[in-house]
């Protein structure tokens, strides 16, 4: 898989040739599947959840159900996968939340590297940073400009501490030299509200989200944060493309099960999720809300997670991100 800075829009394996790889098919689920979502229904986490569930339930032979399990900053239904039968009946998706709460939340009931077997890297969705109307400016460079000239007057929307939309704005800060305070919300939805308000001045969110609000003209979209232009703001340049080269992110999305689980197993469900993301509505659901496809195999998904902990762990420590 590409680093971190250069991950581009690619799939599976020989998806790009149209086919997916056949492996032998030593193993099959042999009673209902538990897909364990560690949040409440709403949301990308659960939407990607129950994408695969349906899919899963149609082609494996077997009933996948989604269990909703939230609590504790995402720990409560993370442990549930971590301590589940490493028996290819309990799946999870998980997120960027499961890197950040490696460094972030203190006593964590599992292990996040040695408790886990990477599975599939499903999506990364880029942010977008947006202000409101009031702040005169039109592009990443005006903006950047303009904080550095009113050091401390300008405020961020913080959807919660160790959010990609915290954190990446933070590491904005950071590499651009700008002094913006922030303000923190539970959740993009209140932060988002504040900023269309004009509560405050800026806010890095989701693509879905910000799309309706930036099209309205509530809010004005300067850039992106990922890789590629988003297939939800073509027109809108990355961070990158705006000369900050150094701030590329996304919240990245995977499948994983309890380690110790089989190769097979492993194999087995891989295969079964790059079918699923070959399917052209699912595709056409993914990229509608701004998601770069993930790629890849287990291995590769596993390096990734490695690099995501080693980029993230020293800003995480530097700002005192502390999630109880």
């Amino acid at each position: 898989m590409l680093d971190r800075r250069s991950f581009t829009h690619f799939l599976f394996g020989a998806m790009a040739a149209g086919t997916v790889p056949a492996y032998a098919q030593a193993w099959a689920p042999s009673r209902q599947v538990r897909m364990i979502v560690p949040v409440a229904p709403g949301g990308t986490t659960d939407l990607l959840g129950r994408l695969l569930g349906q899919r899963f339930t149609d082609t494996v032979g077997q009933p996948v159900v989604v269990e909703n399990r939230a609590g504790g900053a995402m720990v409560v239904g993370t442990d549930l996968v971590a301590k589940s039968a490493p028996d290819g009946h309990t799946l999870g998706i998980l997120l960027s939340t499961h890197t950040v709460n490696a460094v972030a939340v203190p006593n964590l009931p599992y292990d996040s590297v040695r408790d886990f077997t990477p599975i599939a890297h499903l999506a990364n969705f880029p942010g977008v940073l947006t202000v409101h109307p009031s702040v005169p400016v039109r592009s990443v460079a005006e903006f950047i400009a303009y904080a550095r000239a009113n050091p401390g007057k300008l405020s961020y929307g913080m959807p919660g501490p160790g959010t990609s939309g915290h954190l990446t704005m933070e590491l904005l800060k950071r590499r651009a030299g700008l002094d913006i305070v922030g303000v923190s919300y539970r959740g993009g939805g209140p932060a988002l509200n504040d900023l269309v308000a004009g509560h405050i001045h800026v806010m890095i969110n989701s693509p879905a989200s910000s799309k309706p609000h930036a099209e309205a003209g509530r809010i004005r979209a300067l850039a992106t944060t990922g890789s590629r232009r988003s297939d939800a703001f073509p027109d809108l340049p990355t961070l990158v493309e705006a000369g900050q080269r150094d701030v590329q992110t996304y919240e990245w999305y995977g499948l994983f099960a309890a380690a110790g689980t089989p190769e097979p197993i492993v194999r087995y469900w891989h295969t079964e999720t790059a079918r699923t993301l070959l399917v052209p509505e699912v595709r056409a659901r993914l990229t509608a809300l701004g998601a770069e496809v993930g790629g890849g195999t287990p291995e590769e998904f596993a390096a990734f997670l490695g690099r995501e902990r080693e980029f993230w762990a020293p800003l995480i420590r530097e700002i005192g991100v502390r999630i109880e």
